[in-house]
């Protein structure tokens, strides 16, 4: 009788031990899924690119890109350089156009910026292509340095290549509107955008 106890204590403890729990095995097979921040990191650095496009005219070519207030242009078909260039700027940008403004057979490639702030104001940074050969900056002198151009001015403009000329219009304080064409010159040391006409309607 007694080995028959025996027996049957003996098989209960095999059958418990069998039936222990396996989470601590199933942990170890089976670890938590790390959180991968590769594709976090990916939106992050596409979401920081704020404008990009690329504008072609006489057989020259301006790669433009706008990132965390610096303006990158790449040209591609000069002879000498094709070096990017690369400008602090302020607010954001709008839009780009290219346009031979002086005639002289190569392009002028024109990237305009808008304050991000309520009044909304516009600017404009200008570049020339040099016989073909390199690129430069072309110098573009504030509105505000003009008393009488920018009398009544409050913001709100917005800059356009119309028939060859570099058109900026605003809205006056008095609800008229004002019309300025640039014209491009030589300068002493670049290439400048000046005054040629003002219309008020």
């Amino acid at each position: 009788m007694n080995w028959k106890i025996s027996i049957l204590c003996f098989l209960v403890l095999i059958i418990s031990c069998k039936s222990e729990p396996k989470q601590d095995k199933d942990n170890e097979s089976n670890p938590a899924p790390e959180i991968s921040t590769e594709a976090s990191e990916e939106v992050t650095e596409s979401a920081s690119t704020v404008y990009s496009n690329t504008l072609e005219l006489q057989g020259i070519s301006f790669a433009v890109a706008a990132a965390s207030g610096k303006l990158t242009v790449t040209p591609s078909g000069l002879e000498t350089s094709n070096e990017p260039m690369e400008w602090p700027i302020e607010g954001n940008v709008t839009g780009a156009e290219v346009e031979d403004l002086n005639a002289d057979g190569w392009p002028e490639l024109f990237v305009y910026t808008q304050s991000p702030d309520e009044t909304k104001q516009a600017n404009v940074y200008a570049f020339s292509v040099f016989n073909g050969k390199s690129m430069g900056m072309v110098s573009f002198p504030p509105l505000l340095e003009n008393a009488e151009a920018s009398e009544g001015y409050v913001g709100g403009d917005e800059f356009a290549v119309v028939e060859n000329t570099l058109v900026q219009r605003f809205i006056l304080a008095n609800g008229n509107t004002r019309q300025i064409q640039y014209k491009m010159v030589a300068g002493e040391a670049m290439p400048a955008l000046v005054i040629d006409k003002v219309v008020e309607y």
